[in-house]
Parts: C-alpha cells; structure tokens; sequence
C-alpha cells in the first residue's frame, strides 16, 4: 500500500516562495508558476511547453487541458465566458502576455483576422455555389429564407433539398451562406 506524502516545505522553483507541498512531483507554488517556467520572455511570452495543431500553448490544470493564453487571461482579470474568445493584439498564438490578449466573441475574432491579413487558408476558398461540394446555390439559399421568414419547419426544409436540418438551421442563424 502506498503511503500518502506528508506535506513538506519546498521552494518554489520559478518565484523561490516557499509553499507546501501536496505531492512529490510538485515543483511549482502555482499553475501560474509552473506556466510562466515555461515561457520564454520578450515582447511576446512564447509559450515553450506542448502546443495543439495550430500552434497554441496547452497546459493541464486540475486535470483538464487549457490554452495558456486563455488561462492566463484568467489569471489576470478573472473567470470568462465560454462564449468568449481570447484574441491576441499580436496574433502569435504561443504568446500568453496579459498586455496582448483582449476579449472577443467567434465574429470579431474572424473579423480582426481578416482585417490584419491573416486569412491565408481562406482567401482562395471558392464561397456558395462555386464550391465543388455545394449542395446549394444562392437561389435556393434566397428561397430557403423565404421559407423560414413564412414559418415553414427546418425539418420540411431540409428534406426538400435534400439537405441535413443543420445546414438550414446554420442559413437561418446567418452562419452560412452569410454573403447572400
């Protein structure tokens, strides 16, 4: 059986505090500590620990993965929305400095990107019918809204295009189809 530690006064390897330690692999007096031994100083704070696809810095607290600029945003002026998106002012996606990250919903986060030139996946992207896959074209989007503004169900909608109820209720919600 194993023996529980008993709590032991350590320092802090980042900030030199002394704090009690809950576990033997416990280096760091916080989650704000074990984060920032992991950034690399400058005008941005490159995040140097693991990072998700798209070049964002992840890091586990209380079991659960975060991005470190989300976090740290918290860290600094409290808890956020879900709904809410933490943007950076310098558009480095490893970076977690306070000074660079403002809050955003999902549409001004999109237009800040297009607005800096960051939209370099999408600036080739085919919209509406000129897309290969389209199931649609801008004739039937112009009905389909004509058809919800009337009361007709999403579900009658769907199947008479033949298309999944999500992509009516994404038309209906302006979230498709938006340059219509």
């Amino acid at each position: 059986m194993a023996h529980a530690m008993s709590p032991v006064e350590a320092n802090c390897l980042k900030c030199g505090t002394f704090y009690v330690k809950s576990h033997s692999q416990m280096k760091f007096c916080s989650n704000i500590c074990r984060l920032m031994s992991r950034v690399k100083m400058g005008r941005c704070w490159e995040f140097l620990g693991a990072k998700n696809n798209r070049g964002y810095g992840i890091i586990t607290v209380d079991g659960r993965q975060r991005l470190t600029h989300r976090f740290m945003y918290e860290q600094v002026n409290g808890e956020i929305s879900d709904s809410l998106f933490v943007c950076h002012s310098c558009d480095n996606p490893s970076c977690c400095n306070p000074d660079h990250l403002f809050l955003g919903t999902a549409k001004e986060n999109t237009d800040d990107m297009w607005q800096k030139g960051r939209q370099q996946n999408y600036k080739n992207m085919d919209r509406g019918s000129s897309r290969k896959s389209a199931a649609l074209d801008e004739y039937d989007v112009i009905n389909i809204r004509v058809m919800l503004s009337r009361n007709y169900r999403q579900s009658e909608i769907a199947d008479l295009y033949s298309i999944s109820r999500s992509v009516v209720n994404r038309i209906h919600r302006g979230q498709s189809w938006t340059h219509v």
